[in-house]
Protein backbone atom coordinates (compact mmCIF):
# COMPACT_ATOMS: atom_id res chain seq x y z
CA UNK A 1 0.00 0.00 0.00
CA UNK A 2 1.20 3.40 -0.83
CA UNK A 3 1.70 6.31 1.52
CA UNK A 4 -0.41 8.59 -0.33
CA UNK A 5 -4.63 8.29 -0.04
CA UNK A 6 -5.09 8.08 -3.26
CA UNK A 7 -2.97 4.73 -3.79
CA UNK A 8 -5.17 2.84 -1.20
CA UNK A 9 -8.27 1.19 -3.20
CA UNK A 10 -11.59 0.57 -1.76
CA UNK A 11 -11.69 -2.38 0.28
CA UNK A 12 -12.44 -3.32 4.27
CA UNK A 13 -13.26 -0.77 6.25
CA UNK A 14 -9.85 -0.55 9.12
CA UNK A 15 -12.53 0.18 12.02
CA UNK A 16 -16.05 -0.97 12.48
CA UNK A 17 -16.46 1.69 15.51
CA UNK A 18 -18.61 5.37 14.60
CA UNK A 19 -16.42 8.16 13.98
CA UNK A 20 -17.39 10.68 16.13
CA UNK A 21 -14.82 13.06 15.66
CA UNK A 22 -14.27 14.92 12.57
CA UNK A 23 -10.45 15.20 12.72
CA UNK A 24 -9.97 11.57 12.07
CA UNK A 25 -9.78 10.85 8.60
CA UNK A 26 -9.35 6.51 8.79
CA UNK A 27 -7.79 5.00 5.49
CA UNK A 28 -9.27 2.04 3.98
CA UNK A 29 -7.43 -1.43 3.68
CA UNK A 30 -5.75 -1.94 0.47
CA UNK A 31 -7.16 -5.07 -1.21
CA UNK A 32 -6.06 -6.53 -4.37
CA UNK A 33 -7.53 -8.27 -7.41
CA UNK A 34 -8.14 -11.83 -7.04
CA UNK A 35 -5.49 -12.60 -10.32
CA UNK A 36 -2.77 -11.22 -8.18
CA UNK A 37 0.05 -13.06 -7.03
CA UNK A 38 -0.45 -15.62 -4.13
CA UNK A 39 2.62 -13.95 -2.46
CA UNK A 40 0.77 -10.73 -2.84
CA UNK A 41 -2.32 -11.48 -0.78
CA UNK A 42 0.07 -13.65 1.76
CA UNK A 43 2.03 -10.71 2.54
CA UNK A 44 -0.87 -8.13 2.36
CA UNK A 45 -1.02 -7.59 5.76
CA UNK A 46 2.45 -7.62 7.21
CA UNK A 47 3.06 -4.94 4.61
CA UNK A 48 0.14 -2.80 5.46
CA UNK A 49 1.80 -3.01 9.28
CA UNK A 50 4.67 -1.95 8.09
CA UNK A 51 3.76 0.75 5.98
CA UNK A 52 1.74 2.40 8.70
CA UNK A 53 4.27 2.12 10.82
CA UNK A 54 6.88 3.94 9.06
CA UNK A 55 3.79 6.76 8.53
CA UNK A 56 3.83 7.01 12.33
CA UNK A 57 1.09 7.72 15.10
CA UNK A 58 -1.46 9.52 12.51
CA UNK A 59 -2.27 6.59 10.39
CA UNK A 60 -1.47 3.91 13.15
CA UNK A 61 -4.56 5.84 15.25
CA UNK A 62 -6.62 6.19 12.12
CA UNK A 63 -6.29 2.54 11.50
CA UNK A 64 -8.39 3.15 15.04
CA UNK A 65 -9.54 -0.77 16.27
CA UNK A 66 -7.16 -2.72 14.04
CA UNK A 67 -4.05 -1.72 16.00
CA UNK A 68 -5.49 -0.77 18.98
CA UNK A 69 -8.66 -3.05 19.56
CA UNK A 70 -11.53 -1.93 22.28
CA UNK A 71 -11.37 -2.99 26.49
CA UNK A 72 -14.51 -5.01 27.34
CA UNK A 73 -17.42 -3.15 27.22
CA UNK A 74 -16.13 0.33 25.98
CA UNK A 75 -18.39 2.70 24.54
CA UNK A 76 -17.53 4.85 21.35
CA UNK A 77 -16.66 7.98 23.19
CA UNK A 78 -14.49 6.12 25.73
CA UNK A 79 -12.63 4.11 22.90
CA UNK A 80 -11.80 7.21 21.44
CA UNK A 81 -10.63 8.76 24.77
CA UNK A 82 -8.74 5.75 25.57
CA UNK A 83 -7.24 5.98 21.39
CA UNK A 84 -6.70 9.64 22.30
CA UNK A 85 -4.70 9.15 25.09
CA UNK A 86 -2.89 6.54 23.55
CA UNK A 87 1.00 7.09 22.22
CA UNK A 88 2.43 5.63 19.39
CA UNK A 89 6.70 5.54 20.14
CA UNK A 90 7.87 5.27 16.35
CA UNK A 91 10.23 2.65 16.46
CA UNK A 92 9.95 1.38 12.81
CA UNK A 93 10.34 4.97 11.19
CA UNK A 94 13.25 6.05 13.00
CA UNK A 95 14.78 2.42 12.33
CA UNK A 96 14.02 3.41 8.31
CA UNK A 97 15.40 6.89 8.68
CA UNK A 98 18.49 5.50 10.90
CA UNK A 99 19.82 2.80 8.82
CA UNK A 100 19.55 5.05 5.52
CA UNK A 101 21.29 7.42 7.01
CA UNK A 102 23.96 4.78 7.63
CA UNK A 103 24.50 3.44 4.32
CA UNK A 104 24.41 7.17 3.07
CA UNK A 105 26.83 9.00 5.15
CA UNK A 106 28.73 9.26 1.69
CA UNK A 107 27.54 9.42 -1.93
CA UNK A 108 27.53 6.59 -4.19
CA UNK A 109 30.01 5.93 -6.68
CA UNK A 110 29.23 5.54 -10.10
CA UNK A 111 31.69 4.37 -13.07
CA UNK A 112 32.01 3.54 -16.65
CA UNK A 113 29.17 5.94 -17.58
CA UNK A 114 30.13 8.15 -20.66
CA UNK A 115 30.30 11.75 -20.74
CA UNK A 116 27.59 12.37 -23.04
CA UNK A 117 24.79 10.59 -21.03
CA UNK A 118 26.02 12.49 -18.05
CA UNK A 119 23.16 15.52 -18.52
CA UNK A 120 20.70 12.87 -18.71
CA UNK A 121 22.05 10.66 -15.76
CA UNK A 122 21.24 14.14 -13.21
CA UNK A 123 17.85 13.38 -12.75
CA UNK A 124 17.18 9.96 -14.45
CA UNK A 125 13.75 9.93 -12.73
CA UNK A 126 10.16 11.29 -14.13
CA UNK A 127 9.90 12.76 -10.66
CA UNK A 128 12.83 15.12 -10.89
CA UNK A 129 14.73 12.79 -8.39
CA UNK A 130 18.42 12.56 -9.24
CA UNK A 131 20.56 9.61 -9.34
CA UNK A 132 21.42 9.47 -5.08
CA UNK A 133 18.06 10.55 -4.35
CA UNK A 134 16.93 7.93 -5.91
CA UNK A 135 18.97 5.31 -4.72
CA UNK A 136 17.95 6.50 -1.34
CA UNK A 137 14.34 5.60 -2.05
CA UNK A 138 15.47 2.13 -3.11
CA UNK A 139 16.64 1.45 -0.35
CA UNK A 140 14.73 3.26 2.12
CA UNK A 141 11.93 0.90 0.60
CA UNK A 142 14.45 -2.20 1.12
CA UNK A 143 14.90 -1.54 4.50
CA UNK A 144 11.56 -1.20 5.01
CA UNK A 145 9.60 -3.35 2.72
CA UNK A 146 12.13 -5.58 1.87
CA UNK A 147 11.08 -5.36 -1.75
CA UNK A 148 10.97 -3.15 -4.44
CA UNK A 149 11.07 -2.85 -8.50
CA UNK A 150 12.64 -0.37 -11.33
CA UNK A 151 11.59 -0.27 -14.80
CA UNK A 152 13.85 1.39 -16.99
CA UNK A 153 11.26 3.09 -20.10
CA UNK A 154 11.56 5.70 -22.47
CA UNK A 155 9.03 8.28 -23.99
CA UNK A 156 8.21 7.41 -27.49
CA UNK A 157 8.20 10.82 -28.60
CA UNK A 158 11.74 12.73 -28.07
CA UNK A 159 12.30 15.95 -29.09
CA UNK A 160 8.44 16.94 -28.46
CA UNK A 161 8.19 19.55 -25.80
CA UNK A 162 7.88 18.37 -22.66
CA UNK A 163 9.46 14.62 -23.60
CA UNK A 164 12.47 14.03 -22.59
CA UNK A 165 15.32 12.37 -24.66
CA UNK A 166 16.53 10.40 -22.34
CA UNK A 167 15.30 6.76 -20.68
CA UNK A 168 14.02 7.15 -17.10
CA UNK A 169 13.78 5.20 -14.05
CA UNK A 170 10.23 4.28 -12.83
CA UNK A 171 10.27 2.74 -9.07
CA UNK A 172 7.48 0.77 -7.77
CA UNK A 173 7.11 0.05 -4.67
CA UNK A 174 6.06 -3.91 -2.67
CA UNK A 175 2.09 -3.55 -2.71
CA UNK A 176 2.31 -2.18 -6.61
CA UNK A 177 3.89 -4.95 -7.91
CA UNK A 178 0.80 -7.18 -8.41
CA UNK A 179 1.88 -10.04 -10.40
CA UNK A 180 4.65 -12.16 -12.35
CA UNK A 181 5.59 -15.08 -14.53
CA UNK A 182 9.10 -16.61 -14.51
CA UNK A 183 10.15 -18.61 -18.12
CA UNK A 184 13.46 -20.60 -18.78
CA UNK A 185 14.77 -18.92 -21.46
CA UNK A 186 18.54 -19.99 -23.35
CA UNK A 187 18.57 -22.04 -20.01
CA UNK A 188 17.85 -19.28 -17.42
CA UNK A 189 14.94 -17.86 -15.23
CA UNK A 190 13.69 -14.64 -16.47
CA UNK A 191 10.30 -12.50 -16.44
CA UNK A 192 7.93 -12.84 -18.96
CA UNK A 193 5.43 -11.13 -17.37
CA UNK A 194 5.08 -8.78 -15.27
CA UNK A 195 1.75 -6.49 -14.18
CA UNK A 196 2.24 -3.25 -12.17
CA UNK A 197 0.22 -0.52 -10.71
CA UNK A 198 0.19 2.86 -10.59
CA UNK A 199 -1.85 5.66 -9.62
CA UNK A 200 -2.72 9.23 -11.36
CA UNK A 201 -5.48 11.76 -11.24
CA UNK A 202 -8.04 12.22 -13.75
CA UNK A 203 -7.71 15.87 -15.28
CA UNK A 204 -9.77 18.20 -13.77
CA UNK A 205 -11.31 22.04 -13.60
CA UNK A 206 -9.90 24.29 -11.05
CA UNK A 207 -12.19 23.80 -8.11
CA UNK A 208 -13.49 20.57 -8.88
CA UNK A 209 -12.92 17.37 -6.43
CA UNK A 210 -10.13 15.22 -7.46
CA UNK A 211 -10.85 11.77 -8.71
CA UNK A 212 -8.41 8.59 -8.72
CA UNK A 213 -7.21 7.06 -11.77
CA UNK A 214 -5.74 3.59 -11.70
CA UNK A 215 -3.22 2.62 -14.60
CA UNK A 216 -2.02 -0.67 -14.80
CA UNK A 217 1.10 -1.86 -16.71
CA UNK A 218 1.43 -5.08 -18.08
CA UNK A 219 5.08 -5.66 -19.28
CA UNK A 220 5.15 -9.03 -21.54
CA UNK A 221 7.72 -10.73 -23.38
CA UNK A 222 6.48 -12.33 -26.29
CA UNK A 223 8.12 -15.16 -29.64
CA UNK A 224 7.75 -12.79 -32.80
CA UNK A 225 7.76 -15.60 -35.70
CA UNK A 226 9.18 -12.65 -37.65
CA UNK A 227 11.86 -11.76 -36.15
CA UNK A 228 12.96 -15.29 -34.93
CA UNK A 229 13.10 -13.48 -31.20
CA UNK A 230 11.80 -12.23 -27.99
CA UNK A 231 10.10 -8.88 -28.68
CA UNK A 232 9.13 -7.22 -25.21
CA UNK A 233 5.93 -4.70 -24.94
CA UNK A 234 3.70 -2.88 -23.10
CA UNK A 235 0.00 -3.43 -22.72
CA UNK A 236 -1.31 0.03 -20.83
CA UNK A 237 -4.93 -0.67 -19.02
CA UNK A 238 -6.61 3.13 -17.69
CA UNK A 239 -9.43 1.72 -15.36
CA UNK A 240 -11.12 3.76 -12.23
CA UNK A 241 -11.10 0.58 -9.82
CA UNK A 242 -8.41 -2.43 -9.62
CA UNK A 243 -11.03 -4.90 -9.37
CA UNK A 244 -12.09 -3.91 -12.71
CA UNK A 245 -12.29 -6.64 -15.38
CA UNK A 246 -9.28 -5.93 -17.43
CA UNK A 247 -10.98 -7.95 -20.72
CA UNK A 248 -13.15 -5.67 -20.88
CA UNK A 249 -10.55 -2.53 -21.24
CA UNK A 250 -9.13 -1.72 -24.59
CA UNK A 251 -5.39 -1.53 -23.80
CA UNK A 252 -2.87 0.85 -25.42
CA UNK A 253 0.19 -1.05 -26.77
CA UNK A 254 3.39 0.15 -26.77
CA UNK A 255 6.89 -1.90 -28.10
CA UNK A 256 9.90 0.54 -26.85
CA UNK A 257 12.87 0.22 -29.86
CA UNK A 258 16.48 1.14 -30.08
CA UNK A 259 17.47 2.63 -33.58
CA UNK A 260 14.74 0.57 -34.41
CA UNK A 261 15.01 -2.47 -32.68
CA UNK A 262 12.59 -3.95 -30.01
CA UNK A 263 14.08 -5.33 -26.99
CA UNK A 264 14.24 -8.97 -26.32
CA UNK A 265 14.00 -8.84 -22.84
CA UNK A 266 12.03 -7.04 -20.20
CA UNK A 267 13.57 -3.90 -18.63
CA UNK A 268 12.92 -4.46 -15.22
CA UNK A 269 14.86 -5.74 -12.16
CA UNK A 270 13.13 -6.84 -8.97
CA UNK A 271 15.16 -6.00 -5.71
CA UNK A 272 14.99 -7.87 -2.42
CA UNK A 273 16.69 -7.60 1.01
CA UNK A 274 18.44 -10.59 0.31
CA UNK A 275 18.76 -11.49 -3.51
CA UNK A 276 17.38 -9.78 -6.51
CA UNK A 277 14.54 -12.36 -7.95
CA UNK A 278 10.49 -12.26 -8.14
CA UNK A 279 10.54 -14.07 -5.35
CA UNK A 280 9.03 -11.98 -2.03
CA UNK A 281 11.67 -11.66 0.68
CA UNK A 282 10.99 -11.29 4.32
CA UNK A 283 10.88 -7.77 5.68
CA UNK A 284 14.13 -6.63 7.91
CA UNK A 285 11.63 -5.07 10.13
CA UNK A 286 8.32 -6.97 9.89
CA UNK A 287 9.27 -8.52 13.45
CA UNK A 288 10.59 -4.93 14.75
CA UNK A 289 6.89 -3.54 13.15
CA UNK A 290 4.90 -6.11 15.18
CA UNK A 291 7.05 -5.80 18.50
CA UNK A 292 6.07 -1.55 17.94
CA UNK A 293 2.18 -2.29 17.38
CA UNK A 294 2.34 -4.31 20.59
CA UNK A 295 4.03 -1.72 22.51
CA UNK A 296 1.43 0.90 21.49
CA UNK A 297 -1.13 -1.51 22.86
CA UNK A 298 0.92 -2.01 26.04
CA UNK A 299 1.32 2.07 26.25
CA UNK A 300 -2.03 2.55 25.80
CA UNK A 301 -3.12 0.53 28.52
CA UNK A 302 -0.47 2.50 30.87
CA UNK A 303 -1.91 6.10 29.69
CA UNK A 304 -5.50 4.64 30.48
CA UNK A 305 -4.70 3.21 33.64
CA UNK A 306 -2.85 6.92 34.69
CA UNK A 307 -5.77 8.61 33.56
CA UNK A 308 -7.92 6.87 36.32
CA UNK A 309 -4.96 6.65 39.11
CA UNK A 310 -2.73 9.64 39.07
CA UNK A 311 -5.11 12.25 40.21
CA UNK A 312 -6.28 11.89 44.41
CA UNK A 313 -10.05 11.07 45.65
CA UNK A 314 -11.24 12.64 48.55
CA UNK A 315 -14.15 11.61 50.47
CA UNK A 316 -16.05 12.56 53.68
CA UNK A 317 -18.70 11.12 55.85
CA UNK A 318 -22.17 11.13 54.41
CA UNK A 319 -24.49 13.90 56.13
CA UNK A 320 -27.07 12.42 57.86
CA UNK A 321 -30.60 11.18 56.35
CA UNK A 322 -28.84 10.83 52.83
CA UNK A 323 -29.19 7.83 51.02
CA UNK A 324 -26.31 5.97 49.10
CA UNK A 325 -25.20 7.88 45.18
CA UNK A 326 -22.81 6.40 42.30
CA UNK A 327 -19.47 7.95 42.33
CA UNK A 328 -17.26 9.26 39.89
CA UNK A 329 -13.56 8.75 39.61
CA UNK A 330 -10.81 12.02 39.37
CA UNK A 331 -9.92 15.04 41.60
CA UNK A 332 -12.54 16.60 40.77
CA UNK A 333 -15.56 14.91 43.30
CA UNK A 334 -15.94 14.37 47.01
CA UNK A 335 -16.78 10.20 47.79
CA UNK A 336 -18.91 9.69 50.97
CA UNK A 337 -18.13 7.31 53.52
CA UNK A 338 -20.47 6.15 56.28
CA UNK A 339 -20.80 8.54 59.16
CA UNK A 340 -18.22 8.54 62.34
CA UNK A 341 -15.06 7.45 59.66
CA UNK A 342 -12.66 10.26 59.47
CA UNK A 343 -12.27 11.99 56.23
CA UNK A 344 -9.21 11.72 54.24
CA UNK A 345 -7.56 11.15 50.78
CA UNK A 346 -7.32 8.12 48.65
CA UNK A 347 -3.96 8.32 46.20
CA UNK A 348 -2.75 5.36 44.04
CA UNK A 349 0.99 4.63 45.15
CA UNK A 350 1.97 3.06 41.88
CA UNK A 351 2.63 -0.95 42.16
CA UNK A 352 -0.26 -1.63 39.88
CA UNK A 353 1.15 0.29 37.08
CA UNK A 354 4.47 -1.84 37.49
CA UNK A 355 3.13 -4.74 35.27
CA UNK A 356 2.54 -2.27 32.36
CA UNK A 357 5.60 0.15 32.65
CA UNK A 358 7.98 -3.53 33.32
CA UNK A 359 6.23 -4.84 29.54
CA UNK A 360 6.93 -1.77 27.72
CA UNK A 361 10.41 -1.64 28.43
CA UNK A 362 10.78 -5.32 27.85
CA UNK A 363 9.61 -4.83 24.04
CA UNK A 364 11.29 -1.65 23.94
CA UNK A 365 14.72 -4.10 25.31
CA UNK A 366 13.11 -6.59 22.34
CA UNK A 367 13.13 -3.57 19.91
CA UNK A 368 16.40 -2.66 20.27
CA UNK A 369 17.73 -6.30 20.07
CA UNK A 370 16.45 -6.84 16.81
CA UNK A 371 18.53 -3.58 15.35
CA UNK A 372 15.84 -0.77 16.29
CA UNK A 373 16.56 2.77 16.92
CA UNK A 374 14.91 4.25 20.25
CA UNK A 375 16.18 6.98 22.34
CA UNK A 376 16.30 5.81 25.75
CA UNK A 377 16.70 7.31 28.93
CA UNK A 378 19.64 4.69 29.82
CA UNK A 379 23.35 5.02 29.32
CA UNK A 380 24.99 2.38 27.36
CA UNK A 381 26.91 1.21 30.08
CA UNK A 382 23.70 0.67 31.86
CA UNK A 383 21.95 -0.53 29.15
CA UNK A 384 24.30 -2.65 27.09
CA UNK A 385 27.40 -3.90 27.72
CA UNK A 386 30.59 -3.88 24.96
CA UNK A 387 29.94 -7.59 24.05
CA UNK A 388 26.07 -6.97 22.90
CA UNK A 389 27.02 -3.74 21.36
CA UNK A 390 28.81 -5.62 19.14
CA UNK A 391 26.56 -8.47 18.98
CA UNK A 392 23.66 -5.94 17.62
CA UNK A 393 25.92 -3.66 15.47
CA UNK A 394 27.42 -7.33 13.39
CA UNK A 395 23.81 -8.16 12.91
CA UNK A 396 22.84 -4.62 11.42
CA UNK A 397 25.62 -4.60 9.77
CA UNK A 398 24.89 -8.06 7.92
CA UNK A 399 21.57 -6.78 6.88
CA UNK A 400 22.56 -3.55 5.60
CA UNK A 401 25.62 -5.30 3.32
CA UNK A 402 22.89 -7.63 1.72
CA UNK A 403 20.48 -4.62 0.75
CA UNK A 404 23.83 -2.68 -0.34
CA UNK A 405 24.57 -5.57 -2.74
CA UNK A 406 21.42 -5.89 -3.80
CA UNK A 407 21.64 -2.46 -4.67
CA UNK A 408 24.71 -2.54 -6.07
CA UNK A 409 23.94 -5.58 -8.47
CA UNK A 410 20.20 -4.70 -9.56
CA UNK A 411 21.54 -1.25 -10.22
CA UNK A 412 24.49 -1.34 -11.68
CA UNK A 413 22.23 -3.41 -14.46
CA UNK A 414 19.97 -0.93 -15.08
CA UNK A 415 22.16 1.47 -15.69
CA UNK A 416 24.02 -0.64 -17.67
CA UNK A 417 20.47 -0.79 -19.53
CA UNK A 418 19.98 2.85 -19.44
CA UNK A 419 22.97 3.83 -21.19
CA UNK A 420 22.89 1.56 -23.71
CA UNK A 421 18.96 3.04 -24.70
CA UNK A 422 20.40 6.23 -24.32
CA UNK A 423 23.26 6.04 -27.26
CA UNK A 424 26.38 3.90 -25.38
CA UNK A 425 27.76 0.80 -26.73
CA UNK A 426 30.19 0.53 -24.17
CA UNK A 427 28.65 -0.41 -21.10
CA UNK A 428 30.37 -3.70 -19.19
CA UNK A 429 32.71 -1.43 -17.13
CA UNK A 430 29.68 0.77 -15.83
CA UNK A 431 28.97 0.07 -11.73
CA UNK A 432 26.89 1.57 -9.16
CA UNK A 433 28.66 1.44 -5.47
CA UNK A 434 27.08 2.44 -2.18
CA UNK A 435 28.84 3.00 0.68
CA UNK A 436 30.01 -0.61 2.54
CA UNK A 437 32.16 1.49 5.67
CA UNK A 438 29.46 1.34 8.16
CA UNK A 439 28.45 0.72 11.76
CA UNK A 440 32.02 0.70 12.55
CA UNK A 441 34.45 2.68 15.14
CA UNK A 442 35.53 5.95 14.34
CA UNK A 443 39.33 6.13 13.50
CA UNK A 444 40.99 8.00 16.44
CA UNK A 445 43.93 10.17 16.43
CA UNK A 446 46.28 7.25 16.95
CA UNK A 447 45.09 5.28 14.29
CA UNK A 448 45.43 8.74 12.04
CA UNK A 449 48.67 9.21 13.51
CA UNK A 450 49.81 5.63 12.81
CA UNK A 451 48.30 5.82 9.26
CA UNK A 452 50.04 8.69 8.88
CA UNK A 453 53.37 7.52 10.03
CA UNK A 454 53.41 4.70 7.72
CA UNK A 455 52.47 7.08 4.67
CA UNK A 456 55.83 9.05 5.73
CA UNK A 457 57.97 5.78 5.76
CA UNK A 458 56.78 4.85 2.47
CA UNK A 459 55.02 1.51 4.14
CA UNK A 460 51.94 2.21 2.34
CA UNK A 461 50.58 4.59 -0.61
CA UNK A 462 49.19 8.23 -0.89
CA UNK A 463 45.97 6.00 -1.77
CA UNK A 464 45.45 4.46 0.97
CA UNK A 465 46.51 7.69 3.31
CA UNK A 466 43.35 8.88 0.82
CA UNK A 467 41.05 5.81 1.62
CA UNK A 468 41.96 6.37 6.09
CA UNK A 469 41.40 10.00 5.61
CA UNK A 470 38.16 9.83 3.99
CA UNK A 471 36.98 6.67 6.19
CA UNK A 472 37.54 9.11 9.28
CA UNK A 473 35.71 12.57 7.59
CA UNK A 474 38.86 14.27 7.22
CA UNK A 475 38.58 14.46 3.81
CA UNK A 476 35.35 15.32 2.02
CA UNK A 477 33.77 12.63 0.22
CA UNK A 478 33.74 14.47 -3.30
CA UNK A 479 37.91 14.64 -3.35
CA UNK A 480 39.21 12.14 -5.30
CA UNK A 481 42.86 10.76 -4.58
CA UNK A 482 44.63 13.10 -7.78
CA UNK A 483 42.89 16.13 -6.16
CA UNK A 484 44.04 15.20 -3.10
CA UNK A 485 47.66 14.53 -4.35
CA UNK A 486 47.93 17.39 -6.21
CA UNK A 487 46.21 19.42 -2.91
CA UNK A 488 49.47 17.32 -0.87
CA UNK A 489 52.02 18.89 -3.50
CA UNK A 490 51.22 22.44 -3.68
CA UNK A 491 52.60 24.99 -0.59
CA UNK A 492 50.13 27.74 -1.72
CA UNK A 493 47.65 25.11 0.54
CA UNK A 494 49.81 25.04 3.75
CA UNK A 495 50.83 29.21 4.16
CA UNK A 496 52.69 30.14 6.88
CA UNK A 497 53.09 26.65 7.95
CA UNK A 498 56.74 26.10 7.28
CA UNK A 499 57.08 22.91 9.12
CA UNK A 500 54.08 20.94 7.69
CA UNK A 501 55.66 21.87 3.98
CA UNK A 502 58.79 20.25 5.46
CA UNK A 503 57.28 17.15 6.29
CA UNK A 504 56.10 17.57 2.95
CA UNK A 505 59.39 17.59 1.47
CA UNK A 506 61.04 14.39 3.79
CA UNK A 507 62.36 16.90 6.46
CA UNK A 508 61.91 16.72 9.88
CA UNK A 509 60.93 20.18 11.03
CA UNK A 510 61.44 23.19 8.64
CA UNK A 511 64.95 24.60 10.29
CA UNK A 512 66.29 20.52 8.90
CA UNK A 513 65.16 21.67 5.36
CA UNK A 514 66.95 25.53 6.04
CA UNK A 515 70.10 23.51 7.02
CA UNK A 516 69.93 21.22 3.77
CA UNK A 517 68.83 23.76 1.70
CA UNK A 518 72.20 25.72 2.46
CA UNK A 519 74.13 22.85 2.57
CA UNK A 520 73.11 22.13 -0.97
CA UNK A 521 73.96 25.19 -2.23
CA UNK A 522 77.12 25.40 -0.93
CA UNK A 523 77.87 21.87 -2.20
CA UNK A 524 76.39 23.76 -5.78
CA UNK A 525 79.12 26.58 -5.74
CA UNK A 526 81.72 24.56 -4.30
CA UNK A 527 81.12 21.98 -7.48
CA UNK A 528 81.19 25.51 -9.80
CA UNK A 529 84.16 26.46 -8.66
CA UNK A 530 85.60 23.32 -9.27
CA UNK A 531 83.86 23.21 -12.35
CA UNK A 532 85.26 26.71 -13.44
CA UNK A 533 89.46 25.29 -11.92
CA UNK A 534 89.00 22.05 -14.15
CA UNK A 535 87.73 24.83 -17.20
CA UNK A 536 91.00 26.66 -16.91
CA UNK A 537 93.06 23.73 -16.70
CA UNK A 538 91.66 22.01 -19.62
CA UNK A 539 92.00 25.61 -21.43
CA UNK A 540 95.62 26.19 -20.31
CA UNK A 541 96.31 22.19 -20.99
CA UNK A 542 94.65 23.03 -24.42
CA UNK A 543 96.92 26.41 -24.98
CA UNK A 544 100.32 24.20 -23.80
CA UNK A 545 99.27 21.66 -26.70
CA UNK A 546 99.20 24.02 -29.23
CA UNK A 547 102.39 25.70 -28.92
CA UNK A 548 103.96 22.38 -28.30
CA UNK A 549 101.67 21.47 -31.93
CA UNK A 550 103.53 24.97 -33.40
CA UNK A 551 107.02 24.11 -32.32
CA UNK A 552 107.01 20.34 -33.75
CA UNK A 553 105.26 21.71 -36.51
CA UNK A 554 108.62 24.48 -36.88
CA UNK A 555 111.13 21.40 -35.90
CA UNK A 556 109.19 19.41 -38.70
CA UNK A 557 109.90 22.41 -41.16
CA UNK A 558 113.65 22.76 -40.09
CA UNK A 559 114.13 19.42 -40.34
CA UNK A 560 112.26 19.10 -43.82
CA UNK A 561 114.74 21.84 -44.51
CA UNK A 562 117.76 20.26 -43.32
CA UNK A 563 117.66 16.97 -45.24
CA UNK A 564 116.57 19.01 -48.40
CA UNK A 565 120.23 21.11 -47.79
CA UNK A 566 121.54 17.40 -47.06
CA UNK A 567 120.05 15.61 -49.87
CA UNK A 568 121.21 19.25 -52.02
CA UNK A 569 124.56 19.09 -50.74
CA UNK A 570 124.73 15.22 -51.66
CA UNK A 571 123.39 15.73 -55.21
CA UNK A 572 126.38 18.23 -55.61
CA UNK A 573 129.08 15.97 -54.18
CA UNK A 574 128.07 13.21 -56.37
CA UNK A 575 128.04 15.92 -59.21
CA UNK A 576 131.56 16.83 -58.07
CA UNK A 577 132.42 13.17 -57.87
CA UNK A 578 131.08 12.63 -61.72
CA UNK A 579 132.53 15.76 -62.53
CA UNK A 580 136.00 15.10 -61.62
CA UNK A 581 135.35 11.15 -62.85
CA UNK A 582 134.27 12.72 -66.03
CA UNK A 583 137.45 14.87 -66.00
CA UNK A 584 139.79 11.91 -64.75
CA UNK A 585 138.80 9.59 -68.25
CA UNK A 586 139.52 12.55 -70.44
CA UNK A 587 143.15 13.32 -69.26
CA UNK A 588 143.42 9.38 -69.59
CA UNK A 589 142.39 9.31 -73.32
CA UNK A 590 144.57 12.40 -73.95
CA UNK A 591 148.30 11.45 -75.99
CA UNK A 592 151.17 12.19 -74.16
CA UNK A 593 153.03 15.49 -75.04
CA UNK A 594 157.06 14.44 -76.59
CA UNK A 595 159.40 15.05 -73.67
CA UNK A 596 161.73 17.82 -74.35
CA UNK A 597 165.43 16.71 -74.53
CA UNK A 598 167.76 17.37 -71.91
CA UNK A 599 169.72 20.27 -71.96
Amino acid sequence: MSAHPLDNDPGLEAGTLSRLRTHRNPTTLVTYPVWAHPEVHYWAETWQMIRDCCLGEQEVKDKQDLYLPPLDEMTNKEYLDYLERAVFFNMTGRTVSALTGIVFQRRAKVSGLDKKREAGFKIPSRDNLTFDSFLKKVCRELISMGRYGVLVDMDQKPGVAGVTAFPYFTGYKAEDILDWVITKIDGKLVPTEVVLREMAEKPREFGKAREAQTIVRRLTLEWSEERGNWVYSQYVYEVDNIHTDLNTVLPEKITPTRNGAPFNRIPFRFFGALENTCEVDRSPLSDIAALNVSHYRSYAQLEHSRHYTAMPVWYAQVPAGQSERTYRVGSGTVWECAPGEKPGLLEMNGHGLNGLIAACEQKEDQISALGGRLMSGKTRAVSESDNSLRLKEGNERSILLNIVFCVNEGMSDLLKLWAHWSGQDKIDDIEVELNTEFLTDQLGARELRAVYAMYVDGVVPVTVLHHYLQKAEVVPDWMEVDQFKALLDDESEFKNQPDVIAKMKGFATAKDRVAKNQTNRQMRLTEKQVEASIAQMEEDARSTKTYEDLDAEKNEIAWEQLAISQQQADQQVEIAKENAKAKAQQAAQRPAAPKKPAG
